[in-house]
């Protein structure tokens, strides 16, 4: 969904940068509203917002749950964004 500029600790503590969320809606304008206000169930952006952190939404696919779970199994979401990988980004339906 976007980029969450922000820090978050891991279990040992070290401070890490939060980069790539990827989240599934039907109403986007909405979600995106619930994500900037602390409203939001998903609990990564919820964290970094509630420290002032922000986030842009960078790409958008037509899907629902299905392709949400399937993108993030691959835990790999820079190869997913426009940012990280240029002008030619993969399409989902293309990967396995």
């Amino acid at each position: 969904m976007g980029l969450p500029q922000g820090g978050r600790r891991t279990r040992d503590g070290r401070q890490v940068e939060a980069r790539h969320y990827i989240g599934k809606s039907e109403w986007l304008e909405y979600r995106l509203r619930q994500h900037r206000t602390g409203q939001s169930r998903a609990r990564v952006v919820l964290a970094l917002v509630g420290k002032g952190a922000t986030f842009k939404l960078v790409r958008t696919w037509e899907g629902g749950r299905e392709l949400e779970v399937k993108l993030k199994r691959q835990k790999n979401t820079p190869r997913l964004c426009d940012e990280c990988r240029g002008a030619h980004p993969p399409q989902p339906g293309g990967m396995r």
